[in-house]
């Protein structure tokens, strides 16, 4: 008879577990219980670091806004003071003083109203000054689309409407000196222009004599204005410089003079509504001449 010899059982996982159970006494809910308990410990570790990170991630986000708040801020106002110390640095400038000036006052008139820089004009000549003093007065334009600029020399005849022809308007620089002459007879309405030649300046002159007392008319004083087209301009010498005048008399001999000019030192156009202004004005170039 052959030995029968007894299979071996097989291990598994299962059966171990059994076994298990039976040696420690322990349940299958028990070890539910453990495994659940061993879970939920997992969890909660997992959700207290969890929970640290994101209190952490907002307290950077918070910081990082607020930086990002205050340096937007800061840039705004960093703008603000930069645009305010360009509009400082950028604010209009009148042209310099060609002539040694005692007073210098800005007038300003509205772009949509020539006639006020003609009427601003004749208020500073009503001024109560004593002789001999010269105000140098820059014109300043408010324009229509908002802003103010000194006008230039261009714009100022133009303005004023004074028919001096192309060709003085070529030839003069932008720079000029509107001025209020103060004599012991008269208050003059005065102007120096800067020419870029002599000859043309000449020429131009000569040519704009046609009109240039009803340019000017509003400026004058004196009588015979409603016949000033009848009187002619003639040589004479002012200050010990080549002049022409404007007299309100047909005769050589005497007369008012109307209006008077100059070309000074063949570089500066000096013109003035009297002979006395004119010579006041070439007084004070002569002591101190204007810089080129």
């Amino acid at each position: 008879m052959a030995d029968e010899r007894e299979i071996p059982k097989i291990r598994t996982m299962r059966g171990d577990a059994e076994e298990l159970i039976k040696e420690r006494q322990v349940s299958r809910l028990d070890i539910a219980t453990k495994q659940y308990v061993s879970q939920n410990r997992a969890g909660a570790v997992f959700s207290a670091a969890a929970g640290r990170f994101l209190k952490k991630a907002a307290i950077y986000f918070v910081i990082l806004l607020l930086l990002g708040a205050g340096g937007y801020f800061g840039y705004q106002k960093w703008l603000q003071m930069r645009e305010g110390a360009d509009a400082i640095s950028e604010a209009p400038k009148p042209f310099p003083k060609m002539i040694a000036a005692d007073e210098q006052k800005i007038i300003t008139f509205r772009e949509a109203l020539p006639g006020e820089l003609t009427a601003k004009i004749n208020e500073e000549r009503k001024r109560l000054l004593r002789f001999g003093t010269i105000v140098y007065l820059p014109v300043k334009i408010d324009q229509k689309t908002g802003g103010e600029k000194f006008i230039d020399s261009g714009e100022f005849v133009k303005t004023l409407s004074w028919r001096s022809g192309n060709v003085f308007l070529e030839n003069v620089f932008p720079e000029f000196n509107a001025l209020v002459a103060y004599t012991d007879v008269s208050r003059d309405f005065s102007v120096i222009f800067k020419v870029r030649d002599f000859a043309r300046a000449v020429g131009s002159m000569l040519e704009w004599e046609r009109a240039i007392a009803q340019d000017f008319r509003l400026f004058l004083d004196g009588e015979g204005l409603e016949n000033i087209n009848q009187f002619t301009f003639r040589d004479e010498i002012i200050k010990n410089n080549d002049s022409r005048v404007l007299k309100n008399s047909t005769s050589s001999g005497g007369g008012k003079t109307l209006l008077a000019y100059t070309i000074f030192n063949k570089q500066f156009l000096v013109i003035s509504t009297s002979r006395d202004g004119l010579a006041l004005i070439i007084d004070r170039l002569i002591k101190l001449p204007p810089r080129n």
